[in-house]
């Protein structure tokens, strides 16, 4: 009898990570993973509890599946981790979440789509979009391609709520993954405008860095 996995464990915030297998059992494959190093206990109980809330979506002929949050599962997802964490940790929790997934997402993707990675980056605001995480999202780039600003209208994360400092912290690590896995560089994110601070629309900037490869050759 084939084994799939259940549970992936952390690595270091926790993540909810596609993992799958469905050779013999169809669309019974990837469980959630969410975890921290301090509070497995009831992160896993967590996780267990928004498992029902997953949508699997086929992307290619065959096998190959995967996880994708939609609105209403970020929601549930977000509601409880503010019962569960204070802000600090909920904040850097959805950040390593979102970028997982958009790394994963886009990792999928490029092992079914014939065009290079780099082909696929204008189609980042188009996948949120679908997933039903924003209304609309346009994308600016600099000449390095090295630097990009992405402004969104009708954010999940801030649609409907007052802070004092920006809310897309998820959408903001799905930007990031999605491009250090599209361009293999590290990326990081920071949102400087949020509806839900009072500015019209929602921009995070992107920045790529080859660090990695910095440091191999050093």
């Amino acid at each position: 009898m084939q084994i799939f996995w259940l549970i992936q464990w952390l690595q270091t915030f926790g993540y909810i990570i596609t993992s799958l297998s469905l050779e013999k059992f169809g669309i019974i494959g990837s469980m959630i993973n969410l975890a921290s190093a301090l509070l497995i206990i009831p992160i896993v109980i967590f996780s267990w509890r928004i498992l029902k809330d997953l949508q699997l979506i086929k992307i290619a002929s065959g096998k190959l599946k995967l996880i994708l949050i939609n609105g209403d599962i970020f929601k549930s997802i977000k509601k409880r981790l503010s019962v569960m964490f204070d802000d600090k940790s909920s904040f850097n929790i959805l950040y390593a979440l979102g970028k997982e997934e958009g790394s994963s997402i886009f990792e999928a993707f490029k092992n079914v789509k014939k065009e290079g990675s780099r082909d696929m980056v204008p189609s980042l605001t188009m996948r949120l979009e679908t997933m039903g995480l924003i209304e609309k999202g346009i994308m600016e780039k600099d000449k390095t391609g090295k630097e990009f600003d992405f402004t969104i209208y009708g954010s999940i994360e801030a649609e409907g709520v007052k802070s004092n400092a920006p809310t897309c912290y998820f959408l903001s690590g799905w930007l990031a993954g999605a491009l250090k896995s599209l361009t293999g560089l590290e990326a990081s994110a920071v949102e400087r405008e949020c509806v839900a601070k009072g500015d019209p629309y929602c921009r995070i900037h992107v920045k790529l860095s080859n660090i990695f490869n910095e440091i191999k050759k050093g």
